[in-house]
């Protein structure tokens, strides 16, 4: 489901519903973890799947068990936590093993009165396995897992077309930035004055108006025997310094509240043109904000959704090719549900097994 209270310009996956599946009465105190793993590894742009990481898969089709005997539908969620037979001597997060294809999550959760088993597996409680993954990027010779990709749930017997859920690659501090950043993007592009200079005539309205110290095109230059970054002083009047010496780095904006720089690259679907790093930019980029303590973020223009659906190109495209993927396992829950129906009129909640959960 996504939320539509209000424009949703910057298209990242919180927009989906962060809220995790309550944590089952069968976890164990010692697996709730009382603050959110940051991600920070990204894999094809989404984030990597591990055994640290507080992602969830839930199913977005009815999880039906025999409870005992009579099927009845469950949601059933399984959590990154449980994760098995992953990378073995690839780690990440902290010694975490790394989610990769033929891992699986080794319990869910959810449809706990389904003693009789899935109508399908004829078990509950059971394994999440994945049914895709990076089509390029490897550990340990399998492809990886990520954020998006689609899960089947107890055994088999239910699929989440939404796919595991995890954080974004991104520190939350900087997400009002972030967003006011690509708020800015569309506006430009709404205006036909899509470039740089827009952009950042913008940003500084946003700035002054909201007492930040958001500083657009600052400039970075070597200094010091070791050559490292360091940003121009300041004006007499408080202002940075934006003159450009041979050989210094302008990042798009720098924000000194909350020690972060921002690099965006934008891109014009009327036009075709794409910006694009220049050699050794993003190397730079990131060894400037190592060497001053900054954040360094990326954001691209085709990650802002300027019709505030809150959904990129790229998304749509997967979760149509995913919806024509899992309609085989959607017509098997039909049948057994409408065997069940034969076989008991009344019925158990038959609405709920022609409805699929909504997306999250």
């Amino acid at each position: 489901m996504i939320r539509n209270d209000g424009p949703a310009f910057y298209r990242s996956y919180r927009l989906r519903i962060l809220k995790a599946p309550a944590v089952s009465s069968r976890s164990s105190a010692m697996e709730r973890r009382t603050e959110p793993m940051q991600e920070t590894v990204s894999i094809n742009g989404l984030t990597l799947c591990h055994k640290h990481s507080d992602g969830w898969v839930r199913s977005t089709l009815p999880d039906v068990c025999r409870s005992p005997d009579k099927p009845v539908p469950y949601t059933n969620t399984a959590y990154a936590r449980d994760l098995a037979k992953g990378t073995t001597t690839v780690f990440s997060h902290g010694g975490a093993m790394n989610g990769i294809k033929g891992s699986e999550f080794y319990r869910s959760f959810g449809d706990e009165p389904g003693s009789g088993g899935g109508v399908k597996s004829g078990v509950h409680l059971d394994r999440a396995t994945w049914l895709s993954w990076s089509p390029n990027v490897f550990m340990e010779g399998r492809n990886v897992t990520r954020l998006t990709d689609r899960m089947l749930l107890n055994k088999g017997n239910t699929i989440s077309a939404g796919g595991y859920f995890t954080g974004p690659v991104r520190d939350k501090k900087n997400e009002d930035l972030l967003e006011e950043f690509c708020k800015a993007a569309c506006a430009c592009l709404a205006a036909g004055t899509m470039n740089q200079r827009c952009v950042a005539a913008k940003l500084k309205e946003w700035a002054k108006a909201n007492g930040k110290n958001v500083y657009p095109e600052a400039t970075y230059v070597r200094s010091g025997p070791k050559g490292e970054w360091r940003l121009l002083g300041e004006r007499a009047d408080g202002s940075l310094r934006t003159s450009r010496p041979p050989g210094s780095r302008v990042p798009d904006v720098t924000d000194l509240d909350n020690k972060s720089i921002v690099e965006g690259k934008l891109s014009n679907p009327k036009t075709g043109f794409k910006d694009r790093y220049n050699p050794g930019q993003e190397s730079d980029y990131q060894r400037m904000a190592k060497q001053n303590d900054l954040t360094f973020e990326k954001v691209d223009f085709d990650d802002c959704d300027c019709d505030g659906k809150g959904r990129s190109k790229e998304v749509r495209k997967r979760e149509a090719e995913q919806a024509a993927q899992d309609l085989s396992v959607a017509q098997t829950l039909m049948s057994v549900a409408s065997f069940a129906a034969r076989r008991n009129p009344v019925g158990l909640f038959l609405d709920m097994l022609f409805t699929a959960s909504p997306a999250y």
